[in-house]
């Protein structure tokens, strides 16, 4: 069975306050000091808090260069207001034969509880959903 997916990669979508982008290589400093070196947010994730920066910019470096991929899902949280990423969200498994996915997401401390990752979570399920044709996530 052919899939119907339209893959159209990681490409930028916003929402009321959340701006979801491409990792840039610049974003590492961030990724590593707001969720990625936190053992309390790495708690329930399959890897381990990053221990030095450079383990942050290798997996960023490997997100970059599969962005070239149109079946590559995968995003820093941006707030509108603020110029650094709180969090990440993308595609963790994808199963063409069906048209699922399965997503995963972590996201700073300081910012848990405000709503970002409900709106982040909802803006990647229209997307997917709408403009890509998965039909479970």
């Amino acid at each position: 069975m052919k899939s119907a997916l339209v893959h159209k990669g990681s490409i930028t979508i916003r929402g009321d306050r959340i701006v979801l982008q491409p990792f840039k290589t610049t974003d590492a400093f961030f990724m590593f000091k707001n969720w990625a070196n936190d053992s309390d947010v790495t708690r329930y994730m399959t890897w381990f808090p990053h221990e030095s920066i450079q383990e942050t910019e290798s997996v960023i470096a490997h997100w970059i260069d599969n962005y070239s991929k149109a079946d590559f899902y995968q995003w820093a949280i941006f707030l509108q207001e603020i110029d650094e990423p709180i969090g990440s969200i993308g595609v963790v498994q994808l199963n063409e034969e069906n048209n699922s996915c399965e997503l995963g997401y972590c996201i700073g401390k300081s910012f848990w509880h405000q709503g970002y990752t409900s709106e982040s979570l909802k803006i990647v399920i229209n997307y997917l959903f709408e403009q890509v044709g998965f039909k479970m996530i």
